[in-house]
């Protein structure tokens, strides 16, 4: 099966109208950038978690007619201090799924980080949206779910993850049967230069400030420990197709370089462009038409830093090397190491665990609960609940 096959990209069109969920995280604000570049396109809908004043910046300028706040408290403060009659506002998870479901926009930009994402994906895939997926999660957890649904619906469905829509990019000009191996590339976070002896004493504060991108909390935890990369080669195995055996990963401090294609004869193709997420933002919103003008980030092959490339120290990054596990035991596996990491990686936001303990608690979750066969989003829920329940509770004992 092709690339174009498999994501049903002949159903693409570009994008019109937008939904974007998780509009004041990471991705958004760069989405919100690209729409001010080009305001042809219109932002129909928006979700938030508890940002109330950026969510009021986002509608004053960019007017919305639907809006989602999945904290409790921030919706009723919204209600109580910013209500705007012309705006249909929903609340909770469950507002997700029912602003999909007011809005007649054609493509949805699921940038909601964690498995608060999951469903309002599926819920995408039903209404036939074109999705452009930067919830990585929703793959991780729900791979072959998710691509049945895709099948039976025919939604396209682009990433927006810098590395996998350069592997996307690069797939598109090849024949699947010339694709020997790819490669996606990791920073190597902030401890990429230290020692095992170093690592076990880092603090908060180190761990939270990552050397190439200014993200949320919980995705620079995961990439100080290139657990973020490890749930990126699950997501690629359910994306594109291939076994683990046929992906590989880079330290590549400068993140130019966002994936290769090595083609049967051993040589490789790359993507490269300044480490921005404008670039796979823009181009997901409109494929299967090009971006309409050069970027402001671009920059010229002389500009490049000097492109160098490490293999990964599995010693120092013990957590990638579960998520390889989880990802090559398949069923329930992956959900069990992505609940039990967002649990952990909350834990020690909260300070009540060292670094060096999340992978720790994902081991311990992947050793104790036992792996059973996903068919239904329902049972991944139920699985999902169950980790966190486990986690909570034996963590939560050492206090």
């Amino acid at each position: 099966m092709t690339i174009r096959e498999r994501l049903n990209l002949d159903y693409a069109r570009p994008t019109k109208k937008l939904i974007i969920l998780g509009s004041s995280g990471f991705i958004g604000n760069f989405a919100l950038e690209y729409l001010r570049r080009y305001p042809k396109i219109q932002l129909e809908g928006i979700s938030i978690h508890r940002s109330i004043e950026k969510l009021q910046s986002i509608i004053d300028e960019f007017q919305p007619k639907f809006v989602c706040i999945t904290d409790e408290n921030a919706f009723e403060r919204f209600q109580k201090d910013f209500y705007n009659p012309k705006i249909k506002v929903f609340k909770g998870k469950e507002g997700l799924i029912e602003l999909i479901e007011a809005s007649d926009s054609d493509t949805v930009l699921n940038a909601l980080v964690g498995s608060i994402g999951i469903e309002a994906t599926f819920k995408a895939i039903e209404a036939q949206k074109k999705i452009c997926i930067a919830n990585k999660e929703s793959l991780i957890t729900s791979g072959p779910i998710l691509i049945d649904l895709l099948k039976k619906y025919k939604a396209p469905l682009i990433p927006v993850d810098s590395e996998h829509n350069a592997i996307f990019q690069l797939l598109l000009l090849q024949n699947s049967e010339n694709i020997k191996k790819i490669l996606l590339t990791a920073s190597g976070g902030p401890f990429r230069d230290y020692t095992l002896e170093q690592i076990a004493v880092v603090t908060k504060e180190q761990v939270l400030q990552h050397p190439t991108w200014n993200m949320g909390p919980k995705i620079t935890v995961d990439s100080a420990g290139l657990i973020n990369k490890g749930l990126e080669v699950i997501e690629a195995h359910y994306l594109f197709g291939f076994s683990y055996d046929m992906i590989d990963v880079k330290i590549h401090k400068k993140s130019y370089v966002h994936g290769l294609v090595q083609t049967m004869d051993g040589a490789y193709q790359c993507f490269v462009s300044p480490p921005s997420m404008i670039f796979p933002i823009a181009y997901s919103l409109h494929f299967p038409n090009p971006v309409p003008f050069v970027l402001q980030e671009a920059q010229d092959p002389e500009n490049w830093p000097i492109l160098e490339f490490e293999n990964v120290d599995h010693r120092k990054y013990p957590g990638f090397s579960l998520c390889i596990e989880a990802g090559k035991t398949g069923n329930s596996a992956p959900v069990i190491l992505n609940s039990a990491n967002e649990i952990a990686v909350e834990m020690f936001l909260q300070d009540k665990i060292h670094f060096t303990d999340i992978p720790k608690i994902i081991q311990d979750a992947l050793k104790q609960i036992p792996v059973v066969k996903l068919e239904k989003l329902h049972i991944l829920l139920e699985e999902d609940k169950k980790v966190r329940n486990y986690v909570n509770s034996k963590w939560n004992e050492k206090e």
